[in-house]
């Protein structure tokens, strides 16, 4: 399978460009939305590839318009509930840590980690057979230190374990 391909997208594609055709695509297919479960289970595995073709972790990369270190872990942990509902776990969890900046649910959430140094993290979600595979991007502000994609995920964890789910 051309996981290329399967987006849409030309394989010199950046990650910005695959998540777009993800993204798009995946409003298209997804069996909530109307659309086929087998198909939307080939878009993920293609996402996926893809993404690990790019990127599988980049550390001390410039990011455009950012200028600053990332480092990206790919599937950093999975969250049981579907795209929506971990959406918004996630935005709670977020608006207690920090200042949310960018919110497109459900695939995507962007905040500034106020919580020991200023970092600016990056979850995009992805739906997995009836859970949320979340992928952590992480990236220091001004002269910190670049943050351990391991530490912000713990913290996320931790902290979506202590919300009440029922």
């Amino acid at each position: 399978m051309d996981p290329f391909g399967v987006l849409g997208v030309d394989p010199n594609a950046d990650e910005a460009e695959i998540r777009r055709a993800f993204r798009r695509l995946a409003r298209a297919e997804h069996p909530d939305l109307g659309g086929d479960s087998s198909r939307m289970a080939v878009l993920i595995d293609a996402y996926r590839s893809a993404l690990q073709m790019v990127s599988p972790v980049t550390r001390d990369r410039r990011v455009s318009g950012r200028g600053a270190r990332v480092e990206r872990d790919v599937a950093s942990f999975t969250v049981d509930a579907l795209p929506v509902v971990a959406h918004e776990a996630l935005l709670m969890v977020a608006s207690v840590l920090g200042d949310v900046a960018e919110d497109d649910p459900p695939y995507l959430l962007e905040f500034l980690m106020r919580d020991g140094g200023d970092v600016w993290c990056r979850c995009d979600l992805v739906p997995d057979a009836g859970s949320t595979t979340v992928s952590v991007t992480v990236s220091p502000v001004g002269d910190e230190p670049l943050a351990r994609c391991e530490m912000v995920r713990d913290l996320l964890v931790a902290e979506l374990n202590a919300l009440s789910w029922d």
